[in-house]
């Protein structure tokens, strides 16, 4: 399994894990209507951040054909979301506002949960690099005299 195909599960998992006590809150604050809705907006917004996975798989991949489809897969994304948040919303079949929620809290969780990733390994990257380069002389003083 590559990389960002484990990393995309992993966060998926964590999430529906970590939204499933807050559908419980919801849905003792509020009822199984609201619960139901913030719930589907999470599990909406996991299955678009692991079809970024499908998403990169494709555009990475050596073959042109498989690149084009990643490309369409991109756009197609931004789709698939529209649909799957509008036509509930369209339709009425439950709280608008509970679903949303759901749905960008799985992207705020997303930068809390990766962003300290990414900066160790950025870190550790310029670390590493700053190792390899020699050492910089010290930036000498300009003095400006004036006869």
């Amino acid at each position: 399994m590559s990389p960002h195909w484990r990393l995309a599960l992993w966060y998926a998992a964590w999430i529906c894990v970590g939204a499933a006590p807050v559908g419980v809150v919801v849905w003792s604050l509020y009822g199984a209507v609201y619960a139901g809705a913030f719930l589907y907006g999470v599990v909406m917004g996991a299955a678009s951040f692991v079809s970024i996975a499908a998403t990169v798989s494709m555009l990475t991949a050596p073959s042109k054909v498989w690149q084009g489809l990643g490309m369409a897969f991109f756009a197609a994304r931004y789709g698939f979301v529209a649909a799957a948040l509008g036509i509930p919303a369209y339709a009425g079949l439950w709280p608008l506002a509970p679903m949303l929620f759901g749905f960008a809290a799985v992207y705020v969780a997303e930068n809390v949960v990766l962003l300290p990733g990414v900066s160790r390994v950025l870190g550790s990257t310029r670390a590493k690099r700053a190792t390899d380069v020699r050492p910089r002389r010290k930036k000498l003083e300009r003095r400006i005299v004036e006869r």
